[in-house]
């Protein structure tokens, strides 16, 4: 007589890895380890633990394959617990912990910019760049043009010297500065805005930082699992938009996938 197989939950087989550099404002990657029994899906949960790697707890929201190193985690190691999932269960494995994190060496706005001058046709504003750590070697300006609230602020064309004539297009708005400091361990040059939707479901949005070569143009990838919300069946959409340091963002790229 046969005996009907019994389905088994995944079994991690070698342990979770990470990869990418230990230093705050760079991104580390989980690398799955590998399982047996075919894990069909994975799930993570990046963790924050002593210099020792032990005393670890979950980082909120962190449950991405990646993660950005942020000033929270210098002086601390990392852990990410990988779920591998299938249809008889869910198992977790958890990797080493990481070296522990440098903090960066890119500057730190300490204290705000400010502009002098008189707010008034005809008249030069000037920037003054502020306070900042870390010794910045140059700094790059973005005037702006906001509503009267500063509720909403674009950026001018072509403005982006340290002073800025005040035009008469600019009456009855107020303006504001950007200043961007760069110094030799300031290597991320843009922001990338990645918004998922279904329809009648609360909309996701995750940012990532990287440096992306200008000349003539750059590429970038990454690949993500949809938010729990977002999963199961019906038409999954994608909006992604990419801001510079200047502050000009831009157009949204959209596709829709049917999810099965």
């Amino acid at each position: 007589m046969a005996t009907a197989a019994v389905a088994a939950p995944p079994a991690n087989t070698a342990a979770p890895t990470i990869t990418g550099t230990v230093k705050v404002g760079e991104t580390l990657t989980a690398q799955n380890g590998t399982w047996s029994n075919n894990p069909t899906a994975f799930q993570y949960q990046w963790q924050r633990c002593n210099a020792s790697g032990a005393a670890c707890a979950n980082i909120l929201g962190a449950t991405a394959k990646t993660h950005l190193l942020t000033p929270a985690d210098a002086g601390r190691t990392m852990r990410v617990r990988v779920t591998g999932i299938n249809g008889a269960g869910a198992v977790n494995a958890r990797s080493a912990p990481t070296a522990v994190v440098a903090p960066s060496a890119a500057p730190r706005n300490t204290a705000r910019p400010t502009i002098s001058g008189e707010p008034q046709a005809g008249e030069e504003l000037t920037a003054e760049e502020g306070s900042w750590t870390n010794s910045p070697a140059s700094y790059t300006y973005q005037w702006q043009r906001c509503d009267v609230d500063v509720v909403s602020c674009g950026p001018i064309t072509g403005a982006t010297g340290k002073t800025y004539g005040v035009r008469n297009a600019d009456v009855g708005f107020r303006l504001r500065v950007e200043v961007v400091a760069k110094n030799d361990d300031s290597p991320r040059n843009l922001t990338i805005f990645a918004r998922e939707s279904k329809p009648r479901k609360v909309a996701y949005v995750r940012r990532f930082t990287t440096r992306i070569a200008p000349n003539p143009c750059g590429v970038y990838t990454r690949s993500w699992v949809p938010v729990p919300r977002l999963r199961g069946k019906g038409l999954y959409t994608v909006t992604i938009s990419a801001r510079d340091t200047s502050g000009r963002t831009s157009a949204p790229v959209r596709r829709t996938f049917s999810l099965r």
